[in-house]
C-alpha cells in the first residue's frame, strides 16, 4: 500500500513593489525626501535622488514667469533626446511639452505639485522621440518653489 502525499503548492510571499519606471521612481524619492514638509530642496534631491539615473534628470530655476524660467542643469541622455545642450535657455523654448504650446513648470509651481507629462515631440534632428517626465517641485525655504526637477526618459521612433 502506497501513501498519498497530499501536496498542496507552497505559497509564495508576495513580491515587493518595484517601481520600474523612472517617473515612479523619482516620485518615490521626491516623497522619502520631503519627509512630512512640503517640498524637499534641489540640493537634497541633487545629492540622493535617482543615483543611476542622474543622465535623465533636468533642473529648471524657476523667474517670475513662464519667460523667465531656465534650465540650469541637464543630463546626457535628457540632452540626447532634445539633441542639444539646453542648459541657458529657457524652459519654453526647449521643454518637449513647449512644442505643444504648453508649459508645465510654472503649473508645478502654482498647484505645489507633482506633475507627470507624456507625449511626443520632434527633436532638432528629426527624429520622433516618445518621452515620459515627472516634473517636481523643490524649494530651498518651504515657502516658494524655486527649481523643478524633472525625471525624464525616451525612447526614438523607428
Amino acid at each position: 500500500m502506497s501513501a498519498v502525499l497530499n501536496e498542496q503548492p507552497e505559497t509564495a510571499a508576495p513580491p515587493q513593489w518595484n517601481e520600474r519606471r523612472l517617473i515612479g521612481r523619482a516620485l518615490s524619492e521626491w516623497e522619502s525626501l520631503r519627509a512630512g514638509r512640503a517640498f524637499p530642496s534641489c540640493v537634497e534631491f541633487d545629492n540622493t535622488a535617482l543615483p543611476d539615473n542622474k543622465a535623465n534628470v533636468f533642473v529648471v530655476e524657476v523667474g517670475k514667469s513662464e519667460a523667465e524660467d531656465r534650465i540650469i542643469r541637464a543630463g546626457r541622455r535628457f540632452i540626447e533626446a532634445l539633441g542639444l545642450n539646453p542648459v541657458g535657455r529657457r524652459a519654453m523654448d526647449v521643454l518637449p511639452s513647449a512644442e505643444r504650446r504648453l508649459s508645465f513648470c510654472h503649473t508645478v509651481v502654482r498647484f505645489q505639485k507633482p506633475l507627470a507629462d507624456i507625449g511626443r515631440f520632434t527633436n532638432v534632428r528629426g527624429d520622433d522621440v516618445w518621452y515620459r517626465c515627472i516634473l517636481l517641485p523643490t524649494s530651498t525655504d518651504q515657502i516658494r518653489v524655486n527649481h523643478v526637477v524633472g525625471a525624464f526618459s525616451y525612447k526614438v521612433v523607428q
